[in-house]
Parts: C-alpha cells; structure tokens; sequence
C-alpha cells in the first residue's frame, strides 16, 4: 500500500514538474511582403517601349538613319502602310529624313515633353510632326539636329501645355515613323481622327529643321 501511495505521489510530481517546463516557441510562418513579391518583367523586345527609342532616335538602327532630306508630301507620309508586327525601325520610310511643304495648323507641348505641331497638305492631308526634348535623346546621332529643331519652336512659338493655333507656311524636314502598335494606339481620341490626323499613325519624328514661310 505504501508503495502505490509513493508511486502515484512520484507521477503528481513529475507532471508538475513537466508543467513547468516552457512551451517550445512556435514561429510564424514567414510572409513576404506584397512589395518585395517579384513581379512579371515586361518585356522590351516590341510595343511602345521600343517605339520610344525610335521616336527619340536612340535605338540600335537609328545609325542608318540617311540624314539627306527627301521631298515627299503629307499625303504620301498618311498613305504610308503601317506593317502589323511592328516593332523596330522600319525601312525604307524610318531609316530616312523627309522633307515636306505644309501649313502648320497647331503647336503644343505635351506631357512626354514632345512638341506636337499639326501639318496640313496641299491636298488636304494631314499628319504631324513632333520634335522630343534634347534630354530624352542623348546618344542620338541626331541630337544636335533636335537641339536645333528645338529651339526654332522655341523662339517662334514658345509652346505650352494648350494647344496654340497657327496658320503658317513652313518646309518642314524630320525622319520617318510609323507610329505605334498594341495598347499605345488605343489612345488615338475621337476628336484627333476628326481632325484628321492621328496620334498613332504615320508622321515625322524626330523632326529635324524648320525654314519658315513660303
């Protein structure tokens, strides 16, 4: 009897004991947090990002960019084919400078630091030139001609965030582009295709000189 008096007293006491003893920490489960999830990298190979560097002419073909204007006419630029997989620089239109006789119908600065300037046709057509910032075209084999381009606008125009409407003869001379493809072109709105000229469509850019008058 004793005997199971001192055993059922040893086994209190070791739960006691083990009572006691402190509970093994349990760790959260690690959590990411949401801005340091890696995210899908779109991809640079096509679309507006390489669109831009043609625009600006910094891509990797702007260095077979003919620099010897060409005349050609608004409505030969608006009738230009814009090919579907379009991407890089397309040639021969985007590998050579154009030049052009037209009436200059609108100047305004806009939020990419673009100055976008209507042009009308003989015939009626209309396109647009577009002269980038300097800045955005560094490495360009064009940049002085931009910088140049420029700062004509600037002095004649002194363009801002309103549109300014002009109505000037001018011989407008830039390099070829097709516009853009994919959700860029979406952006075309109901009142430029009144117009009749288009923010994704065929136009000079980079212009590149202006000579003012007839």
């Amino acid at each position: 009897m004793k005997f199971a008096n001192r055993y059922c007293w040893a086994l209190v006491c070791g739960a006691v004991v083990l009572g006691c003893q402190p509970k093994p920490e349990v760790l959260p489960t690690a959590v990411t947090p949401k801005s340091e999830v890696a995210k899908p990298v779109a991809a640079k190979t096509g679309g507006s990002s390489v669109r831009r560097s043609v625009k600006t002419s910094t891509d990797p073909d702007a260095a077979k960019i003919d620099k010897s204007a060409k005349d050609t006419t608004i409505e030969d630029i608006v009738a230009q084919k814009v090919p579907g997989d379009l991407q890089g620089r397309s040639e021969p239109f985007e590998t050579s400078t154009w030049r052009v006789k037209a009436r200059l119908k609108s100047v305004q600065l806009m939020k990419d630091g673009d100055y976008y300037l209507v042009m009308k046709g003989e015939k009626g057509g209309q396109t647009v030139v577009e002269v980038p910032d300097p800045e955005q075209c560094k490495g360009s084999p064009l940049q002085g001609e931009i910088a140049e381009a420029r700062k004509q606008i600037e002095e004649k125009y002194h363009p801002t965030k309103e549109v300014k409407k002009l109505d000037e003869p001018a011989t407008v001379t830039g390099v070829g582009f097709l516009g853009w493809r994919g959700s860029a072109a979406k952006s075309t709105t109901k009142s430029t295709a009144k117009a009749g000229e288009s923010r994704t469509g065929p136009r000079l850019m980079p212009g590149t000189g202006f000579k003012f008058g007839e």
